[in-house]
């Protein structure tokens, strides 16, 4: 261990070296007289701890460590005293220095313990200012939001990213409850409290122009005294937004913006569920463009693709909002009609083909008008979805056989009886 003895009085500075041998050999003194001449030689030793009088002929009293720990911030630092005075050792510790003692007071055994236990407590200081250091650079970098609420809710501390994320600026973030920046925080922080691995959730964040959505973490107890409870928000809006618009390509078709196939089954599956048990009427609607084919062959597939978009947003115009039109596939469409008879769906599907019929699209030889045939079929009995789909088929093709450009109601379903033994 390399000590740096700085001692004007020859006689302490003997017996430090003499309490030294006596304990260890392990032990390799260097003896300054004045604080600069230490300072200097610190410069171009190495050292690993420092025995240091405050009586030295350049400096005096804790003005001493001071100085010396501006020079050597990293090395631990004993004061050597000829007071044994408790007030004084807490003065001293205060200043800077790991322990203090007593000059012709203390054994070679002493001496050696107090320089190993000075290293080691000034070791995991330093290791307890690193990591201070590093949570202070993640609690001025971090993206989230860093609260610390008390008991009540109260926010006592907050990061920087805090403040941007409500809006808030220094004090007012301060004098404001966790309940007034996301209300779901407030609910669950009693909840929180009584868990050991804390809590997640998500709610509505609350910023002074707008609300986003918010995800958050609480970590109850981080500090007993007093007990405070550690809060981690993020503002996840564009994430969900991009979740929100990912399940809406998965059920949308991309040409015509309607619903596709598979978000239509689903929807007649759940109008069939309703149905059922409650008797609420539902109806559907089969549409098909009448000789599209010849379309795309005079035209072009883009002609074609016009004509598709044209009809989609006519049918968006004249249905209602709890209508479910789809596309299906090529030029077949079919709407859902929730709570809808059979009479009140012949009307809706006459609405159709008279505002389609009159709708067109410019190609390079002028607009081009189309119509449309279709078929609707009522929800009846112990219907299946695909059963009442293939009834609204099956008339949208007699509306084909009879001419296009006009509406057929499916056919009843057969009436199923029962032949005794």
């Amino acid at each position: 261990m390399r000590v740096l003895l700085v001692e004007d009085n020859p006689g302490d500075a003997k017996l430090a070296r003499y309490a030294l041998a006596e304990s260890s050999s392990d032990f390799d003194l260097h003896h300054e007289t004045t604080l600069a001449a230490a300072i200097s030689w610190l410069g171009q030793g190495l050292c690993d701890v420092i025995l240091l009088d405050l009586g030295l002929p350049d400096s005096v009293g804790f003005e001493t460590i001071t100085k010396m720990r501006l020079a050597a911030s990293s090395l631990p630092i004993i004061v050597l005293t000829g007071h044994d005075d408790p007030d004084f050792a807490v003065m001293a510790l205060e200043a800077g220095a790991q322990d203090y003692l007593v000059k012709g007071d203390f054994t070679g055994g002493t001496l050696q313990r107090t320089l190993r236990y000075a290293i080691a407590r000034k070791q995991m200081e330093e290791r307890v200012r690193q990591a201070e250091r590093q949570l202070r650079i993640i609690f001025s970098v971090a993206p989230e939001a860093i609260l610390l609420a008390d008991d009540n809710g109260r926010v006592t501390l907050a990061n920087p990213a805090a403040e941007t994320m409500f809006g808030l600026e220094g004090n007012r973030l301060l004098e404001s409850n966790v309940s007034d920046l996301v209300p779901e925080i407030g609910l669950m922080l009693a909840d929180a409290k009584d868990t050991q691995d804390g809590i997640r959730g998500e709610g509505c964040g609350h910023r002074a122009a707008e609300n986003f959505h918010a995800a958050f973490s609480i970590c109850p107890g981080i500090i007993e005294e007093p007990p405070s409870h550690l809060v981690l928000v993020q503002d996840v809006t564009d994430r969900k937004n991009a979740e929100e618009e990912l399940r809406r390509l998965v059920v949308t078709d991309p040409l015509t913006g309607l619903s596709n196939r598979r978000r239509f089954e689903e929807a007649c599956e759940i109008e069939t569920m309703r149905f059922r048990r409650y008797g609420v009427p539902a109806s559907l609607v089969m549409l098909d463009i009448d000789f599209f084919k010849r379309v795309n062959d005079t035209y072009g597939h883009a002609t074609g693709d016009a004509v598709l978009v044209a009809l989609a947003e006519t049918c968006r115009r004249a249905l209602r909002e709890t209508d479910v039109a789809a596309r299906l596939g090529g030029e077949e469409f079919a709407v859902l009609l929730p709570m809808t008879s059979e009479t009140g769906a012949l009307e809706i599907a006459e609405r159709l083909r008279t505002r389609l019929a009159a709708t067109s699209v410019q190609t390079p030889a002028g607009r081009l008008n189309f119509t449309v045939s279709l078929g609707v079929a009522t929800f009846s009995g112990q219907d299946e979805a695909e059963t009442v789909l293939a009834r609204a088929d099956a008339a949208l093709y007699r509306a084909k056989e009879y001419g296009r450009n006009r509406v057929e109601v499916a056919e009843p379903p057969p009436i199923m009886s029962v032949i005794p033994d």
